[in-house]
C-alpha cells in the first residue's frame, strides 16, 4: 500500500479530487481513501517535522504502507531557471536543518527513480517557513529547495525501512514577499502537483491500485 502524505488540506485538495479518496478518519494525521481493497490512502499530516514523522509512522504502523510519498508546496533557495515558481521536481535527497540554518542532518536518499521525467533536486527541511534571505544563503548550501516535512518523512521512511518519494513544487523564493508568493500561488502549484502525481500514480493501474 502507498500513502500519500500532504502538509495541509489546501495542497492536499487537488490530488483529493482528481484520486476520489474521501475522508476515512479525523486527525492528525486526517486519512483520505477509498473502500477496501484500496492500496492508496493520503494523510494530511499538519504543518511542520514532528507532524509529518508522526503522519509517516501512522501510514506505516498503523495502516500498512509499504511505500511513502510525500507531496507539496516549497521555496527555491536558487535564482533563476530551472528554480522558478510553479517547477515541480523530485527529491534525490534530504536533509534536516536546524531554526537557525545550521547543524543539518545527514542527507537521506529518495526513491526519485519512479518519477523519471521530472527533473531532481535536494531539499533541505526546517521547522518553521523560511522568507529570510540571509537563511536563505546558509541552506543553499545543502540543497536547491526549502520546505517544513519532507526531510521528516524521508528520515522517517529510512528508519521504518521503506521506500520514500518527495514530489515538491515551487511557489516562492524563500525570501522576503515570499509569504504573499505562496498564498497567490498555492492553488495553482497543488493542482500542478495533483497532475504529476496522478500520472505517475493513478494511472498504473486502477485509480485504486499502485
Amino acid at each position: 500500500m502507498t500513502a500519500i502524505i500532504f502538509a495541509t488540506h489546501r495542497e492536499a485538495a487537488p490530488f483529493l479530487e482528481l484520486s476520489g479518496h474521501r475522508f476515512l478518519r479525523e486527525g492528525p494525521p486526517a486519512v483520505f481513501g477509498l473502500p477496501a481493497p484500496c492500496r492508496m490512502l493520503t494523510l494530511v499530516s499538519g504543518m511542520g517535522p514532528a507532524a509529518a514523522k508522526a503522519a509517516a509512522r501512522c501510514a506505516v504502523e498503523e495502516h500498512g504502507a509499504r511505500r511513502l510519498v510525500n507531496a507539496g508546496i516549497c521555496g527555491a533557495l536558487r535564482t533563476g531557471p530551472p528554480w522558478l515558481p510553479g517547477a515541480v521536481f523530485a527529491v534525490k535527497r534530504a536533509r534536516t536543518a536546524d531554526g537557525r540554518g545550521t547543524a543539518p542532518s545527514p542527507a537521506v536518499d529518495c526513491d526519485w527513480r519512479r518519477w523519471p521525467s521530472l527533473p531532481t533536486a535536494d531539499l533541505v527541511t526546517r521547522p518553521s517557513p523560511l522568507f529570510d534571505a540571509r537563511l536563505r544563503r546558509k541552506l543553499a548550501r545543502w540543497g536547491m529547495l526549502v520546505d517544513m516535512e519532507g526531510g521528516a518523512i524521508a528520515a522517517m521512511a529510512r528508519a521504518l525501512g521503506v521506500p520514500c518519494t518527495l514530489i515538491k513544487g515551487i511557489t516562492d523564493g524563500a525570501e522576503a514577499g515570499g509569504r504573499d508568493e505562496l498564498h497567490r500561488r498555492l492553488e495553482s502549484v497543488s493542482r500542478r502537483i495533483a497532475e504529476v502525481l496522478a500520472a505517475g500514480l493513478l494511472s498504473r493501474e486502477t485509480p485504486c491500485h499502485v
